[in-house]
């Protein structure tokens, strides 16, 4: 039986060099992929084809979007350099998350244990129960996000 050669199956791709200059004109906007594929008059799951199948048209987005980055992160230096606030905050918490982002981890070791006395709780007057009651959906309240990011221990 003889070999048939191979065809592509579907239509051709609607790819053209030049798209790789008109991205490069696009720097200065910042596109998205979804920006990209509107002004191309494409899909997203198109462009993220010829990413994958035109290296340089994946190689021009990329310059693009690092060349804004560079100037963007030029500008944020200069604008906290001279002293505004919301910008030296970014930077720092960008340069060093260690030190400057704003969410603090926490990390409890040991344990909290809570007894109660049947006995004792029998000899409560009702004003007294509701006020531990309180106070206990307090302290769960304020136990419950530590308690859903820990994992179960078994």
């Amino acid at each position: 039986m003889p070999v048939l050669p191979l065809h592509p199956v579907g239509r051709p791709s609607d790819y053209d060099p030049a798209y790789c200059e008109t991205i490069k004109c696009l720097a200065p906007l910042g596109a998205t992929d979804r920006q990209l594929a509107i002004l191309l008059r494409v899909s997203v799951p198109t462009i993220n084809t010829w990413k994958k199948d035109h290296p340089e048209f994946l190689k021009s987005i990329e310059e693009q979007r690092q060349e804004l980055d560079r100037e963007i992160a030029y500008a944020l230096y200069r604008a906290a350099r001279a002293g505004d606030v919301k910008a030296m905050a970014l930077w720092l918490r960008n340069r060093d998350p260690e030190n400057w982002r704003d969410r603090r981890e926490v990390t409890h070791s040991g344990q909290i244990t809570l007894s109660l006395d049947p006995a004792k709780l029998d000899q409560l007057s009702p004003d007294e129960r509701s006020e531990l009651l309180r106070k206990l959906e307090e302290v769960d309240e304020a136990m419950r996000p530590f308690l859903l990011e820990a994992p179960l221990k078994r």
